[in-house]
């Protein structure tokens, strides 16, 4: 930097400074028609190129950005699809557990009506034992009942009676008490 100052410096000394920033003048010719030429070359042959790389670059872009349109509708119609299809799985979830519970609620009914008629069975089974051994209990009473009042109507006669006549004749009395 300090080469700069001193080349700067002598300059200077020598005379004007705006002819240390000119070039001579057949340079500067000979540089602004090097200039021309290579804008020229350029502009034919350079910026046709660069235009055609770039036309193909916004065409590729282009159809990127169409591709993903394209898939992005795609990806649209297949979530479509994919929530009717979850929509219509729980549709159908929901009907397999109603028909489940209506399966439950029918299956328990049936239960109930088995168990209820099973009960009903048994009542009438317990009434009719109840029934059979109040019988067996009367007849057994009316028996007894005979056989005591043949012995209370012997210590009271004072004679043997004839047994089987006897309690037929209780059993004739029990049963018109029966009737009444």
């Amino acid at each position: 930097m300090t080469d700069v100052f001193l080349l700067a410096a002598e300059e200077a000394e020598g005379g004007g400074g705006i002819q240390f920033l000119l070039p001579e003048p057949a340079e500067l010719y000979t540089g602004i028609l090097a200039f021309l030429i290579v804008f020229l070359v350029m502009w034919k042959f350079a910026v046709p190129t660069m235009r055609k790389l770039m036309d193909e670059r916004q065409a590729a872009i282009s159809g990127q950005i169409e591709a993903a349109n394209e898939a992005k509708a795609e990806a649209d119609k297949l979530k479509a699809d994919y929530e009717a299809q979850l929509a219509g799985a729980k549709g159908e979830a929901n009907s397999i557990v109603d028909a489940a519970r209506d399966d439950a609620e029918t299956v328990r009914a049936d239960l109930v009506a088995k168990a209820e008629e099973e009960a009903a069975k048994i009542r009438e089974k317990a009434q009719a034992d109840a029934d059979a051994e109040m019988s067996r209990v009367l007849d057994e009473a009316k028996s007894e009942v005979a056989g005591l009042s043949v012995t209370i109507a012997e210590k009271v006669v004072g004679d043997s009676l004839d047994s089987d006549r006897q309690r037929a004749l209780v059993e004739q009395y029990l049963n018109q008490l029966e009737s009444e």
